[in-house]
């Protein structure tokens, strides 16, 4: 039985109660009173019979009241069903678009209650599958052509080492390239991985009370032979009293490596500079370079999954996951980042943690 069927009988079942319920009440009110006024009180007699007549003729009126009310039951209730049915079966046909895929589909928000609020939120449903399914479409580009790359330089390079035509020093730099490769194919794995735990709320956090400070420290003097490598100048301006968050530290280890690598990647020149200050109830931590700097137009988008700007649109370095993970990390922390930059000045990042007792 369908819904509008429903409803109509729904109705028809209310207006058959009402009636059969107004009959007894009131033939037996009817009879109680009749007697009472007419008759007298604490009378017993039999009831003539125009007074018989006269009951009878209420209870007929209330039939044919009753069979005029279910008639007009039957007529308001199909005019009210067209009204009432017409958001769900909206709401049919939009779930069947959406099964098929069709995620810019949109149900007119009829009215302002409980329906209307239902269509709200099955629009917003429809416009959260769309950005999903843009992100599938653009992991699954991203992957197989960052995959690509790295695996046909490795394939290259494998033909080199099979090639007896070169020397042992051409070998042992094909060995090296594909290392490399190989590195950066275990990386790719790694933040898909880290994306995953991410999306599904299960990221493998530890939380103790760690010292900030010694993090940073480790984290950042790792970094000190590829930044002199690259003739930069490493400046550490930390307090030497120890700054304490509730945090994992090895995920906070992976925020700042991701960040002081991506300065460091950036920058042809100057200095890459970490920086720690503790305020009231919360510590800063700056991540600064002279860098390249962002575009303006990315800046809104850095954190994006699979964004890369203008400075690396053309690179093959990862795929644009890394700031979205680290963007991640620092919230599970429950913290706050952000960035500033200048084009040719350099770049900034900000981050907030809440110090812990």
């Amino acid at each position: 039985m369908k819904f509008k069927e429903k409803l109509v009988l729904s109705h028809i079942l209310v207006s058959l109660i009402s009636i059969v319920t107004s009959i007894i009440l009131i033939d037996y009110l009817v009879r109680f009173f009749f007697i009472r006024i007419i008759i007298g009180r604490g009378v017993s007699i039999v009831i003539p019979a125009s007074a018989t007549r006269f009951l009878n003729t209420v209870r007929i009126t209330i039939l044919i009241s009753g069979g005029i009310s279910i008639l007009l039951s039957i007529l308001v209730a199909l005019f009210i069903s067209r009204y009432i049915i017409k958001p769900v079966v909206d709401m049919k046909d939009f779930a069947r678009k959406i099964s098929q895929g069709n995620f810019e589909a949109r149900i007119n928000k009829h009215n302002e209650d409980e329906i209307g609020e239902l269509a709200e939120s099955l629009n917003y449903m429809a416009f959260r599958l769309g950005e999903i399914e843009k992100l599938r479409t653009k992991l699954m580009q991203n992957v197989s052509h960052d995959l690509r790359t790295p695996l046909s330089s490795i394939k290259g390079y494998l033909e080199v080492l099979k090639d007896k035509n070169f020397t042992i020093e051409e070998k042992q730099e094909a060995f090296n390239i594909i290392e490399n490769e190989i590195e950066r194919l275990e990386k790719m794995a790694k933040d898909l991985t880290n994306l995953s735990s991410a999306d599904s709320k299960t990221l493998p956090l530890e939380f103790e009370r760690v010292n900030l400070i010694n993090i940073l420290k480790s984290t950042f003097e790792s970094f000190s032979i590829k930044i002199k490598d690259k003739g930069l100048n490493p400046i550490i301006e930390i307090p030497d009293k120890p700054i304490f968050i509730l945090g994992d530290s090895l995920k906070l280890k992976e925020i700042f490596s991701n960040l002081i690598d991506n300065a460091i990647k950036f920058t042809k020149s100057g200095y890459i500079k970490i920086a720690a200050i503790e305020e009231k109830d919360k510590v800063k931590v700056v991540v600064e370079d002279s860098g390249l700097g962002i575009n303006e137009k990315d800046l809104p988008h850095i954190f994006e999954r699979f964004y890369k700007g203008e400075n690396n649109k053309d690179g093959n370095e990862g795929m644009g996951l890394g700031l979205s993970i680290v963007k991640e990390y620092v919230y599970a922390h429950n913290g706050e980042i952000y960035v500033e930059s200048e084009i040719g000045k350099g770049t900034k990042f900000i981050i907030q943690f809440p110090t812990a007792p």
